[in-house]
């Protein structure tokens, strides 16, 4: 077994060894966009596991830009983590994930992050230099409104139903948001342009623009925003009065919102709606002068909730 690392003339690997451990069949063209190095201007971060031929396991990440008032970073967001099962439970996963330590202190990357599921957490728990540093929390209310969408789903017509919503509610392109940065006080916010929101699109997003203020959602058992701007109570209010609305109007019946435990949104709902975990957040500090417990993930990653 050895070891390679990614880049973008191997990232077929990824798209190989992919498919063939978790059964998809999944273009190459999808990694290339959710694995571009063009927005963040580094090289593709990334190892794969090979028994002579064939790719058993892999590791990638993205590498996101994050700003604070004196100083940028640069944090690595760990990704697809795949093994074969035929190689599980014999510390690859460790391996892997190790290698991408090394490989990020080389490559001059501040913080290495990760969302893992319930599995691969207790990967991070019993590694000394991982720590957790917050958790992502959902917050989900019905809506009066004849349950269209529970009944196509039942039929199997929610992913039509779903592109017809985009066409006719987007009254904005995600590439049309020009530089938003993101900072709460003292803490380090993603930046947020035009460039990183291009890459999200690969994801299927729809963007709407309300009081000036943007909106990014994606639909599941209901609309579900990964993304918003809001800053204040009666913000907020007004946009949840919004898409309550929105949604009645369309036989959508519930709304949630995904939220990092350390941002202003969170604040604002968690002091009228219950809160439910999520995803746990891990990371592995590089630059000691970047304080990992005060980065803010003013959005989510919808690829990393398999919403």
């Amino acid at each position: 077994m050895e070891f390679e690392l990614l880049n973008t003339t191997n990232i077929n690997l990824v798209r190989d060894c992919f498919n063939r451990c978790r059964k998809r069949n999944l273009p190459l063209n999808f990694f290339k966009k959710k694995y571009s190095t063009e927005w963040s201007g580094m090289p593709l971060l990334g190892i794969i596991a090979m028994d002579g031929d064939i790719p058993i396991a892999l590791r990638c990440t993205t590498i996101y830009k994050f700003n604070s008032v004196s100083c940028n970073y640069k944090v690595a967001q760990c990704g697809d983590l795949v093994v074969d099962e035929n190689y599980r439970n014999k510390g690859l996963a460790t391996e892997m994930i190790m290698g991408i330590e090394k490989e990020a202190i080389g490559n001059n990357i501040d913080a290495i992050v990760v969302f893992p599921n319930k599995k691969a957490s207790k990967i991070y728990e019993k590694l000394d230099d991982w720590r957790h540093i917050g958790t992502f929390y959902s917050f989900s209310f019905k809506v009066k409104t004849m349950p269209l969408l529970k009944l196509l789903n039942k039929m199997h017509l929610n992913d039509l139903y779903f592109n017809i919503l985009r066409r006719v509610s987007s009254n904005a392109f995600i590439s049309k948001i020009k530089n938003k940065e993101i900072t709460e006080n003292d803490k380090i916010g993603v930046y947020v342009d035009s460039d990183y929101l291009d890459y999200k699109t690969y994801g299927k997003y729809s963007c709407h623009l309300y009081n000036d203020k943007a909106i990014i959602w994606t639909f599941s058992d209901g609309l579900v925003v990964l993304f918003s701007e809001v800053t204040t109570k009666k913000e907020l209010e007004q946009e949840i009065q919004h898409l309550e609305s929105f949604c009645q109007k369309r036989g959508i019946h519930r709304i949630s919102y995904y939220c990092y435990s350390g941002s202003m949104l969170y604040s604002l709902l968690s002091s009228d709606y219950e809160a439910k975990p999520t995803l746990p957040v891990y990371a592995y500090q590089i630059n000691s002068n970047l304080d990992c417990s005060k980065m803010v993930f003013n959005g989510i990653d919808r690829n990393a909730f398999d919403l």
